[in-house]
């Protein structure tokens, strides 16, 4: 949820790239506990910037990484949909994100909509 009065130093734990944010017209809310850029400029312009935009900060999601022997087979008995080649993703049915880092190198980002 935006909140103009959300601001990276009323949190403890920030994105390591927050600083470069603050230099820009953005508005901030709160996610997991972190102060994280809610929109850049006016969130009516923000499909525009979206479009331009070369990184977009997820430090703040939730994640965890599995690796090595056995990983993929494990990951599959459970469920969880890997991709095939390596450093592709795929999304899972509640919008996680699954990164195949490598042959047994697995990286499973929360959904930008669990905030």
């Amino acid at each position: 949820m935006s909140n103009d009065k959300v601001q990276p130093n009323h949190y403890e734990r920030r994105s390591f790239i927050y600083r470069k944010f603050r230099k820009l017209p953005v508005t901030w809310s709160e996610m997991n506990g972190h102060a994280s850029v809610h929109a850049i400029h006016a969130p009516e312009s923000e499909l525009r910037y979206a479009q331009q935009m070369a990184l977009c900060d997820v430090s703040y999601l939730q994640r965890v990484g599995f690796k090595g022997a056995g990983t993929i087979d494990w990951l599959s008995k459970q469920g969880i949909k890997i991709p095939e080649n390596i450093n592709t993703t795929a999304i899972l049915s509640n919008d996680c994100l699954v990164a195949r880092l490598g042959a047994n190198d697995i990286l499973i980002l929360d959904s930008l909509k669990n905030k």
